[in-house]
């Protein structure tokens, strides 16, 4: 299970760059911090599926919509503590308010990657 976690976190620290770089695109299109952060998203989602579908997660089947709405549940959770850190933690920083979130959700996410969407 280490291994997979490993990968799993190496896949999820790509996912995390794609993610902040669409984040960043969004903002400085003026886009809201909230409205840039659920697009970003999905970006992010769809490059971790096929990431982790042929790296982590290789030998084991999967449900691309079952990887979806997992990872949508996992950023309900991240976008929560992004707007909790973001308001009323480090509101003139929102990019700790963003990783903050993301390491909130990086073992939920885990989680339901390893029992539910990627069966062995």
């Amino acid at each position: 299970m280490y291994k997979t976690l490993t990968k799993f976190i190496l896949v999820g620290a790509i996912g995390f760059i794609i993610d902040l770089s669409f984040y960043l695109l969004f903002t400085q299109l003026e886009l809201s911090p909230y409205i840039s952060r659920i697009l970003a998203f999905i970006f992010a989602v769809q490059a971790t599926y096929t990431l982790n579908k042929q790296f982590t997660f290789v030998k084991r089947s999967s449900n691309k919509l079952h990887y979806f709405m997992g990872q949508g549940s996992g950023i309900a959770i991240n976008y929560i503590s992004f707007i909790l850190f973001y308001n009323y933690i480090t509101p003139d920083y929102a990019m700790i308010a963003f990783i903050g979130g993301s390491a909130i959700a990086l073992f939920y996410n885990f989680t339901v990657a390893n029992f539910w969407v990627f069966k062995k």
